[in-house]
């Protein structure tokens, strides 16, 4: 049982045991019995680990593969049932020896990245955390949190949970919209309408319709049209299916044709069109969305209406027309 040495042709030193022979400076856990202590050593070239992984000569890990494609890289076995995990975190109070329960606003999940910024340090950027909602001693709702750092500079915030109902809620109240003009959600299935903020307290300057409103309002009655999207007919041909509403430009119309100024009333909307701009280094493409202009070099609109209160809009004045035609 004396220790046996072989000097390979390419230099490397071998030592032999547990019937395998192993090149000095690198260590192979998969073959290994019992104990190996790591203190102030170096690894060098593939270290194998055990259940098929390992350490990659250029530092990534892989659970469960010899060939991990990223920096951690977690394969699972054919057998491996549905409701198994790939990463467990566990956390208690007190201590892992005599552990106590969580309490309310607990943290026992957190994943946080970011990156080198230009001060001359690193940013944790991004971040999901997971969150006790109630004492876990009577309760376990638990809630799930995204923070990111905004543009122009402005700190890392919480920008979207789920809580222990089941509900998605914004970051802050008020204040981050669900899709843009330029990244639309398709449709929107719901069991019942949106509700608006509506109660006196959120409203100022309340007043009837003038004249020249109603009279917008009386004269867009008649301009409800029969279309087709043009997306859906290039798509679909003839079978596009029609649509009733109204056309921007008419509705802009109608409000000009009184001397009111259509941006001024929350029905008509316009935001700056956006068009993708591919970027791309050595990690690969990146799509950004930056204004888009026409041949003349004046910025494109994505224009649109706010149906519910144009629809009050109407009901104002035809509201007003009937009761003109009640008074004669």
């Amino acid at each position: 049982n004396g220790l046996r040495a072989f000097v390979a042709t390419s230099g490397a030193v071998l030592i032999y045991g547990n019937g395998l022979w192993s090149a000095i400076g690198s260590t192979d856990f998969a073959t290994k019995s019992g104990s190996e202590t790591l203190s102030n050593k170096t690894l060098s070239g593939m270290t194998l680990l055990p259940n098929g992984g390992c350490i990659s000569a250029s530092g990534t890990l892989g659970i469960g593969t010899t060939s991990p494609a990223a920096s951690y890289h977690v394969l699972w076995a054919a057998d491996v049932a549905e409701t198994g995990t790939t990463i467990n975190v566990q956390r208690c109070r007190g201590t892992t020896a005599s552990p106590a329960a969580l309490q309310a606003g607990d943290r026992f999940f957190n994943f946080a990245g970011g990156g080198y910024c230009s001060s001359g340090g690193y940013a944790i950027t991004f971040m999901m955390t997971t969150h006790a909602e109630e004492n876990y001693a009577t309760s376990r709702a638990t809630s799930f949190q995204i923070d990111l750092a905004g543009f122009g500079g402005q700190a890392r915030t919480p920008r979207l949970k789920l809580d222990g109902y089941g509900h998605w809620l914004p970051g802050a109240d008020n204040s981050q919209n669900l899709g843009s003009a330029a990244l639309r959600f398709a449709t929107v299935y719901a069991g019942s309408g949106t509700i608006n903020t509506s109660g006196e307290e959120d409203k100022a300057g309340i007043r009837a319709l003038s004249a020249a409103e109603l009279a917008v309002a009386t004269a867009l009655a008649g301009d409800v049209a029969l279309f087709q999207f043009a997306e859906a007919l290039a798509r679909k041909g003839e079978a596009a299916r029609l649509h009733a509403g109204f056309i921007y430009e008419t509705v802009v119309a109608a409000f000009a044709a009184q001397g009111l100024d259509p941006m001024r009333y929350g029905i008509v909307c316009r935001d700056p069109a956006l068009k993708p701009v591919v970027t791309a280094n050595e990690e690969g493409e990146h799509v950004c969305w930056q204004p888009d202009h026409d041949a003349a070099g004046a910025p494109k609109w994505t224009v649109g209406l706010r149906y519910s209160e144009l629809m009050s809009f109407l009901i104002a004045g035809l509201s007003a027309r009937l009761a003109a035609l009640e008074a004669r």
